[in-house]
C-alpha cells in the first residue's frame, strides 16, 4: 500500500507541476503578443532542469541530447542539486506547439526523476 501511496503522489505532483507550467506558458505567451512578438518565427528557448541524483541527470541529458537539444555541463550546485541546462530550437511560439513542448520537459522531468524548472528566452530568433 505505500508503494502505490508514493506513486499517487508523484502523479498527483507531476499533474500540479504541469499546470502550474501551462499557466506560466499561457501567461508568457500573452506578454509576448503584447510585445507583439512574431510567435510563428522560429528561436531558441533555454531550458532548465535540477536532479538529486547524479545517474538521474545524466540520463536526463543523454534523453535530450538525443532528441536535437543542446546541453551544457552538468553542475553540482550548492543545494546538492545537479542542474541540467541547456537549448532547444522550436519552430515557433504557437500556443499548441509551445505547451506541447512544456508538457514533453516536464514528462522527460518525470521520467528521470528530475524537476523542470522552466525556460527562458532573450529574444534570440533564427534566420
Amino acid at each position: 500500500m505505500k508503494i502505490l501511496k508514493k506513486v499517487q503522489n508523484k502523479i498527483s505532483e507531476f499533474n500540479e507541476r504541469c499546470e502550474i507550467q501551462k499557466e506560466g506558458a499561457l501567461h508568457f505567451l500573452d506578454i509576448q503578443s503584447i510585445m507583439d512578438v512574431d510567435l510563428y518565427q522560429a528561436r531558441e528557448i533555454d531550458f532548465f532542469f535540477y536532479s538529486k541524483k547524479k545517474k538521474n541527470a545524466f540520463n536526463l541529458k543523454s534523453t535530450l541530447e538525443q532528441k536535437g537539444y543542446s546541453v551544457e555541463e552538468i553542475y553540482h550546485n550548492k543545494e546538492n542539486e545537479f542542474s541540467i541546462c541547456g537549448t532547444a530550437r522550436i519552430n515557433s511560439l504557437d500556443e499548441t506547439e509551445f505547451l506541447n513542448w512544456v508538457e514533453k520537459m516536464n514528462e522527460y522531468a518525470f521520467i528521470y526523476n528530475c524537476l523542470f524548472d522552466g525556460w527562458g528566452m532573450i529574444g534570440r530568433l533564427e534566420s
